[in-house]
């Protein structure tokens, strides 16, 4: 079972706590019932968020809240988790424990007991018989408010856009690029708009940040996941292809099919090309030209600083095939 809910980690970001029959749940990282409790006790986990603060929704907005109105405070949130393992596993049995230490040591380095977990959402209807699936936040206009909640993309490209817990409606692939196309399902809003989210509460935003620019691109992006959930490689997996071509053979010809590789990845994907130092700017440097270099960030700081040797990134020029 999933809920809502916030991490506290600096921002505010939105997230779902995943709840597992062995009394594992998933918030950002996985923990037993007592670590749980630990959780809430830090703080970590949040029903809602301060007005003022920060609140981060990954791919969709980052913005300050205001008149924010919650309906859970952090008791009652922990006890809807608790609730869900006892629905899960009403003996309690077999309960994972931790035995007051989340860490393991193999071969002299500590590993987290278990990490991150992946759920995959099931289809109502079909349950355990249905396609695999993933999930990606969004803002849907559902009775004339907007909803923060989580779309659940399938394989079989439906798509889930209920913004209510525990209810469903399934779209098409082409009902979906509409309702895009309306701004019935987005990935922004103005400054000033309210959004609810089932089941917490209700809040404005300003000061809004959009990770997703073009509409077109949220689209593309879900489309490619219904793709990948097929076995098909997506955008950035033959982006990442390309490159390594590039690099054992840097050609004119071979710079021109990164372009077209790399243009044709929704742009607030493009960041994921390379490594999180490096993230585009090789790519970029390889497409568009040497001064693209300009644009990493660890360059920018150093310059900020004043360091007399600026990082650089090495990429190797294309050769002109036909002069060989």
């Amino acid at each position: 079972m999933t809920f809502p809910g916030f991490i506290r980690n600096g921002n505010y970001y939105f997230t779902e706590l995943d709840v597992y029959a062995d009394g594992v749940v998933e918030c950002w990282g996985a923990v037993d019932l007592r670590f749980l409790s630990k959780k809430f006790a830090e703080n970590w986990i949040s029903p809602g968020v301060p007005n003022g603060a920060t609140v981060s929704v990954h791919d969709v907005i980052q913005a300050k809240v205001v008149s924010g109105k919650w309906s859970q405070n952090p008791q009652l949130l922990h006890e809807r988790l608790l609730d869900g393992v006892r629905n899960l596993n009403p003996s309690q049995e077999n309960l994972i424990d931790f035995e007051g230490n989340d860490v393991e040591v193999r071969d002299g380095v500590r590993y987290a007991k278990i990490g991150l977990t992946e759920a995959s959402p099931q289809q109502k209807a079909l349950g355990d018989r249905s396609p695999a699936g993933k999930s990606r936040y969004a803002l849907v206009r559902h009775e004339g408010q907007v909803f923060l909640t989580t779309i659940r993309i399938y394989a079989d490209g439906k798509i889930d856009i209920h913004p209510r817990y525990g209810h469903e409606r399934l779209v098409d692939l082409s009902t979906f690029g509409a309702m895009i196309s309306s701004n019935d399902v987005c990935v922004t809003v103005p400054n000033g708009t309210s959004i609810e989210l089932d089941t917490l509460g209700r809040f404005k935003v300003t000061d809004v940040w959009s990770y997703v620019e073009q509409p077109e691109d949220f689209f593309r992006e879900v489309a490619e996941v219904v793709g990948k959930l097929n076995g098909r490689p997506d955008s950035l997996t033959y982006c990442r292809e390309v490159y390594e071509q590039y690099l054992e053979h840097p050609t004119v010809k071979q710079r021109d099919i990164l372009r077209q590789a790399y243009e044709a990845i929704p742009e607030h994907h493009r960041m994921y090309v390379g490594d999180m130092d490096t993230k585009d700017i090789a790519v970029r440097m390889i497409i568009y030209g040497d001064e693209e270099i300009e644009g990493w960030s660890h360059r920018a700081v150093a310059r900020a600083q004043g360091d007399d040797v600026l990082p650089s990134i090495n990429v190797p020029k294309p050769i002109d095939e036909d002069e060989e």
